[in-house]
Parts: C-alpha cells; sequence; structure tokens
C-alpha cells in the first residue's frame, strides 16, 4: 500500500483530479496519505479521518523510512521552520497550528528553546518551542488554542491557519488534544462518544450545533455559559444568550443542541 507525505504547509484536497473541482478539505504538512489510485499528475487519496480526494502529485513526497522520533505539535497560529536554531536565520517554510514534526532534539540557545526536526525528504530545520503549557486540561486546552486562532478567515474545505471552514476548525483543535473527530459536521454530530446536555451547563469544549431543514450544516465549539467560538466569515465568539453582546439572532434561531465528549475532563 503506497503511502505519501504531504511537503508543502497546505495542500488542497479535491473532489476530482482537476483544480477546477470542488476543494473539499486539506492536507497539512508531514501528513501521511494513503493513495487509492493515480491519474496523471493527480493522485487519489485517504487521509487520516478517511475522507477521500485528489492531490496534485506537486505537493506530495514519497514517503522515506527513518527511525522514530519524538513529535513537535505547532500550538502557534504559525511556526516558522529555519535553517538554523537562530531567529534570523533563513526560513524553509510556515506550517500551521497543529502540525506534526518528528523531533530529533530539544536544545535551548541565547534563553530560547529549539526543536531541531525532520523536514519530509529527511533533511534537517529547527523551528522555536512556542511554550505552549503542556499540563493544562483538555477543556482549557481547548479554550487556549481555540482563541489564539480568533479572526482567521473562513475558507470552504479549509483546516489550517490559513483558513477554516466549520468542521475543519473544530477537527483540528480536538485532534491537537488526541481527539479524532469526523470531518464533516453532520458526521460529527453523530460521534458515539457525545452524550446531550443543557446549553447553560456547558462548559468549554463542548460542541454546539446547529441545523437548517432537520440538517446538521453549522457547528461550534462551546466557550461556556452559552457562549461559543466557530468559524462563520472568520473565526469569532457568538453567544446563544440574548442578553449578552455577542448574541446572534440569525445562528440562535439554528441551534441545534450541545453535546459533551465523554473523554473530556
Amino acid at each position: 500500500m503506497k503511502k505519501i507525505i504531504t511537503n508543502v504547509s497546505v495542500a488542497g484536497i479535491f473532489s476530482a483530479p482537476s483544480f477546477q473541482s470542488e476543494m473539499i478539505t486539506q492536507s497539512l504538512y508531514w501528513e501521511e496519505l494513503e493513495v487509492l489510485d493515480k491519474k496523471e499528475n493527480w493522485y487519489k487519496v485517504k487521509l487520516f479521518d478517511n475522507y477521500i480526494g485528489w492531490i496534485n502529485e506537486f505537493y506530495t513526497i514519497k514517503k522515506l523510512l527513518f527511525k522514530e522520533h519524538a513529535t513537535y505539535i505547532e500550538t502557534n497560529p504559525f511556526g516558522e521552520i529555519k535553517t538554523n536554531p537562530r531567529i534570523d536565520s533563513k526560513s524553509i517554510l510556515n506550517c500551521t497550528f497543529g502540525v506534526t514534526i518528528p523531533a530529533i532534539e530539544t536544545v535551548k540557545i541565547n534563553e530560547l528553546w529549539w526543536h531541531k526536526i525532520l523536514l519530509p525528504n529527511l533533511n534537517i530545520g529547527w523551528i522555536q518551542d512556542s511554550g505552549f503549557d503542556k499540563k493544562l486540561s483538555i477543556r482549557k486546552t481547548i479554550e487556549f488554542v481555540s482563541k489564539k486562532l480568533l479572526g482567521i478567515p473562513y475558507v470552504w474545505g479549509g483546516r489550517s491557519s490559513f483558513g477554516f471552514d466549520c468542521s475543519g476548525f473544530v477537527q483540528t483543535i480536538f485532534k491537537f488534544c488526541g481527539i479524532y473527530l469526523p470531518r464533516d459536521s453532520k458526521d460529527q454530530y453523530i460521534f458515539e462518544k457525545l452524550k446531550p446536555i443543557e446549553s447553560k451547563m456547558s462548559e468549554a469544549g463542548d460542541l454546539v450545533f446547529f441545523s437548517k431543514n432537520d440538517n446538521i450544516t453549522h457547528i461550534g465549539i462551546s466557550l461556556g455559559k452559552e457562549t461559543f467560538i466557530h468559524s462563520s466569515g472568520w473565526v469569532k465568539v457568538n453567544s446563544l444568550n440574548y442578553l449578552d453582546s455577542n448574541y446572534d439572532d440569525n445562528l440562535a434561531k439554528l441551534y441545534n443542541s450541545t453535546l459533551s465528549i465523554q473523554k473530556l475532563v
């Protein structure tokens, strides 16, 4: 079974082997893709979430064998990979939030922590540690990292710091926390580990769903007290409470339910 690696910051996954077709999702730097078919210079691939689509081979590299290493996961909207562990060194690539990279070692240079990492071609790069507090609870982590992405624009099919759609935003945040949700909001709604709760009882990390004509059409992440963060136009905070300054009447009319994932603590 052939495997390839995404070799750019973000690569579009399309519904057909053409840039004129719909971009249905994205693959991020270093993500492994299972090749199902090939047509000219396009691969039909399966992603980690079982989404299937087409990627141009220009954005990929053959998976190479390497010794397993620790991983570094970027927590900033963008992490700059450099040739050397110096801020003024040459940039190689900007990776987005949630990218997982093999890390060879971590060193402290001039009061800054740097990770020596492998690139997909097995060359070496360096990325500065973001300083994320790994001792935060899952709920606190979800709240912290989601707020760092405020203002990022909406992009249909997007799941990167360059742009998110609503379900891509939620999936990316939860994947960072080790919770693998389906790609689309309608499938996230029926995720087996969810249980319904009252919106007024929600905490940060619960999922807020919206529907139209009995179909789930939108999703956000609760921040507690009926407020939620979501990608609609851009990543922003709204509320279901009409007394709140962030209340959105249109969204409130489409509100369906609030569900909590059992794994959250």
